[in-house]
């Protein structure tokens, strides 16, 4: 009994002593601060609209890293659910540290007096690729989801309303 308690103890303390510190998450926090609509969107010389989001960001980031995403286009969820997912309806959408710029075509846009949903799911990479920070396990993800209303008033006039965002850590398997 002697003998396996104290290979459990060495099993604890070798295991212990391996064990990489969280730098890249739990002592960095979020990567988005805060987003929030910017009143300057407009309806450009193409017709298409334009959805300008100001966002506040971790400072320690390099702009490249906000410029390095993935626009996510399924139509399910990691589980096989339907999700909304509006990524057919962009003609364009650029990230960097202080703003989001989408640009919705068109022909996607609500009639007068109409409304459509607006979901969109964005993925960016693992921090340790950008910044010096370490982590245990593969690489990790941060999911951006962002969701609002378009209400198209007049022609020329879309109001956006309903504007919520949700930021997601998924870490990699040890």
């Amino acid at each position: 009994m002697k003998f396996i308690i104290i290979l459990f103890s060495s099993f604890v303390i070798f295991f212990s002593a391996c064990k990489k510190e969280d730098t890249c998450n739990s002592r960095l926090g979020n990567t988005f601060n805060t987003i929030s609509l910017d009143s300057s969107n407009f309806i450009n010389v193409d017709n298409d609209f334009q959805i300008n989001l100001s966002i506040q960001v971790l400072d320690t980031l390099p702009n490249e890293y906000f410029e390095d995403f993935i626009l996510i286009k399924r139509k399910n969820d990691l589980f096989g659910n339907p999700i909304q997912n509006s990524a057919e309806v962009l003609k364009g959408i650029t990230v960097d540290k202080s703003k989001i710029e989408i640009v919705i075509l068109q022909d996607s846009l609500p009639q007068i007096g109409a409304q459509n949903d607006l979901s969109l799911y964005l993925k960016f990479s693992d921090r340790m690729e950008y910044i010096d920070c370490i982590h245990p396990g593969s690489g990790d993800s941060y999911f951006l989801d962002l969701e609002m209303k378009m209400n198209r008033i007049f022609q020329d006039s879309i109001r956006l309303s309903e504007f919520t965002w949700k930021e997601t850590l998924n870490k990699g398997g040890f």
